[in-house]
C-alpha cells in the first residue's frame, strides 16, 4: 500500500484541532474538583490527557505520518543526541533492526515498540529503552534491539508478525544468541506483536512459511510485556469507565485497528483474547517467565486482566502488576512529560528483569 502523504489543506486543519484540544484542557483542569469520574493523579496528566484525547479522535492518519517521523529518523536523531555510534542491522526482507547498547553483549531485549501498529518509535520510547539498557547493564550487559518493523497501513497484517519472527530467527541464527539470553519485549501494540510471536512459536502461523518457523533448543529468557493490546472491540467496560483517565481514545483504537487489519480476519495471533482456553499450552518451552503490567485506569484494563487470567491458565510463571492510577503504558508518558524519578512500571520491570540477568 502506498505511503499517504499529508496535504497542506490537512495540516492546517491540524491546528485547530489542537486548540480545540487545549481548551478541553484547561475545561477539564477547571472542573477537575468537581468531577466524581476515575481521572489521572496529577492535574497537569489530567490536562494533557484530555488534549491529547481530542486531538487522537479528531487526526487521521496523513497526520499522524507526518508527526510521527519514521522509527529510523528518531533512532538516528536520538542516537546524534545521546552522543552514541548508531548501528542497524539490515536484514534479508529489507526490515531494520537498531541497536542501542553493544551488540556483542551476552544478554539481548528485543524490543517491539507501540502505536497502534501505526505510529513509529517515539523519541520517549528510546529515551526509556536507552535508561532501561544503562540500568540493566549494572548487573550485567545488556543491549536493546529495536525491530522497526512496517507501519499500518504501509504494512498490514500478518506482515509485523512475519517481521518479528526474522528478527528472532536472525537474532538466534545469524547474531548467534542463545535463547536462555534474549528477552523479548513490547508495549500496547508492540505487547499485541510479542505474544503473536509467542502463538507462531506454539503454533506456526500458515502463511509464514518453513525458513520461519521457529523451533527454539531451549526457552527463551522471558517476556516483559506492558498494556497490551490484546482486544480490538471496544466494548468492555474500562473502555467507558477510564475514558477519563487516560490519553487512548476509543476513536484512534478503531482507526488503529482498521489500518492495521485491512482486510484480514480476526484471528488467535492478532487478537489473543479470541484464542481458546489451551492456546498458551507449552508456554513454558518457549520463555522462562513473563511479565505483564497494567494500569488500573487505562481504557484496556478490562482485557489485560483478561488475556493474564488466560495466561496464567496454562503458564502460572505469568507475573502481573497492575498500578493504582497507571494509564495506558505508564512509563511512556511519564518519559514524554519529562518527569523526574522513575515511574512504578519501570522500577517493577527493572526489578524483574535484573533478577534474571
Amino acid at each position: 500500500m502506498a505511503t499517504q502523504n499529508v496535504t497542506l489543506v490537512e495540516k492546517l486543519t491540524l491546528l485547530p484541532h489542537v486548540a480545540v484540544g487545549l481548551s478541553l484542557g484547561f475545561l477539564r483542569l477547571a472542573t477537575r474538583p468537581l468531577t466524581s469520574d476515575v481521572k489521572p493523579p496529577t492535574a497537569f496528566q489530567d490536562f494533557a490527557y484530555a488534549v491529547a484525547r481530542y486531538v487522537l479522535s479528531n487526526v487521521t492518519i496523513p497526520h499522524e505520518k507526518w508527526l510521527a517521523p519514521p522509527t529510523e529518523t528518531n533512532y538516528l536523531d536520538f542516537a546524534r543526541a545521546k552522543n552514541f555510534q548508531p548501528d542497524t542491522a539490515v536484514l534479508p526482507s529489507g526490515v531494520k533492526v537498531h541497536w542501542i547498547g553493544n551488540k556483542s553483549a551476552e544478554k539481548v531485549f528485543l524490543y517491539f515498540h507501540g502505536g497502534g501498529y501505526v505510529n513509529s518509535i517515539s523519541p520517549a520510547h528510546l529515551a526509556w529503552l536507552f535508561d532501561l539498557e544503562a540500568e540493566l547493564s549494572k548487573t550485567k550487559k545488556i543491549a536493546v534491539a529495536v525491530l522497526g518493523y512496517t507501519c499500518a497501513p504501509e504494512g498490514q497484517y500478518p506482515l509485523q508478525l512475519k517481521q518479528a519472527a526474522e528478527s528472532l530467527v536472525w537474532m538466534l541464527q545469524t547474531e548467534g544468541k542463545k535463547p536462555e539470553d534474549i528477552f523479548i519485549g513490547g508495549d500496547s501494540a508492540g505487547g499485541n506483536l510479542a505474544l503473536a510471536l509467542f502463538s507462531h512459536i506454539l503454533h506456526p502461523h500458515p502463511s509464514l512459511g518453513e525458513d520461519l518457523r521457529i523451533k527454539l533448543p531451549g526457552p527463551l529468557a522471558g517476556a516483559v510485556i506492558t498494556s497490551p493490546w490484546v482486544k480490538f472491540a471496544t466494548d468492555d467496560d474500562s473502555v467507558k469507565r477510564n475514558e477519563g483517565s487516560d490519553f487512548v481514545c476509543e476513536t484512534a483504537a478503531n482507526r488503529w485497528s482498521s489500518a492495521f487489519m485491512g482486510s484480514a480476519p480476526d484471528d488467535n495471533y492478532n487478537q489473543p483474547i479470541l484464542a481458546p482456553a489451551d492456546w498458551f499450552s507449552g508456554l513454558d518451552k518457549v520463555i522462562k517467565g513473563m511479565f505483564v503490567w497494567g494500569g488500573e485506569s487505562e481504557v484496556l484494563i478490562d482485557s489485560i486482566d483478561a488475556i493474564v487470567k488466560k495466561l496464567k491458565a496454562s503458564y502460572p510463571q505469568t507475573e502481573y502488576v497492575k498500578t493504582k492510577g497507571g494509564a495506558h503504558v505508564g512509563w511512556l508518558a511519564h518519559k514524554m512529560f519529562g518527569y523526574k524519578g522513575k515511574e512504578e512500571s519501570t522500577e517493577a520491570i527493572e526489578s524483574w528483569m535484573t533478577a534474571r540477568l
